[in-house]
């Protein structure tokens, strides 16, 4: 088995890292025949990664066009409602930010304690859109229709909303509840919000490069 970092979304395993670690590879395994697996150095290699990926959350790097488009005046409003402050893109609530972590080895050490082989796992968990986000595709936004087709947010049926209809549309309300039902499709880009940028190939491999010098590989 190769050792390197494998990223999990939605029960699928992502390889991003598979070719950055090719070259890495060979080092790791010196490092585990001398420690006997790679937990310290994934613990070490686990708690930057982790940083660096919810700090793009927090500076708005998907916001940039490179990985962005224009939101949707339905994806703003569906912000509105749900009391997401400011125009940082997939940080709405900090959900998605917050599901990011190290997923659990499947090996435990004679203690129980977490014991990493060969890969260290990172993913996303307990938020049902995230592989959308990653891979891209649709969003069904629920909304209200009337017959010149015209259409308006259906406040009600929006997740984690932190307000109502009628606190939404105020005194409209009442007209619009009259409406159809419908949905409006929004087209929602891909970004890979899991990906390795530049400076955590460097991190990692300065990680990787500090403990061989820490074992004696003579």
């Amino acid at each position: 088995m190769k050792a390197g970092i494998k990223f999990t979304v939605g029960g699928k395993t992502y390889d991003d890292a598979t070719a950055s670690f090719e070259e890495m590879s060979s080092k790791l395994k010196i490092i585990k025949k001398s420690l006997g697996d790679l937990t310290k150095p994934y613990d070490e290699i686990s708690s930057g990664l982790l940083a660096n990926i919810r700090n793009r959350f927090n500076d708005n790097t998907f916001g940039n066009p490179i990985y962005s488009k224009q939101k949707s005046g339905f994806t703003r409003q569906v912000r509105k409602v749900r009391g997401a402050s400011g125009d940082t893109t997939l940080k709405a609530t900090g959900r998605l930010r917050d599901s990011v972590h190290r997923v659990p080895s499947p090996t435990k050490n004679e203690l129980g304690e977490q014991r990493e082989v060969f890969v260290l796992r990172i993913g996303s968990s307990r938020v049902p859109y995230a592989l959308k986000q990653l891979e891209g595709g649709t969003w069904e936004v629920p909304v209200r229709v009337n017959d010149k087709g015209r259409k308006f947010l259906d406040v009600d049926k929006i997740d984690d909303a932190i307000m109502s209809n009628a606190e939404y549309w105020g005194k409209r309300w009442k007209k619009i509840s009259t409406f159809e039902t419908d949905e409006h499709i929004v087209q929602v880009p891909s970004r890979n919000f899991l990906a390795l940028f530049p400076e955590d190939r460097e991190f990692i491999d300065n990680i990787i490069n500090e403990w061989l010098t820490k074992i004696d590989i003579s």
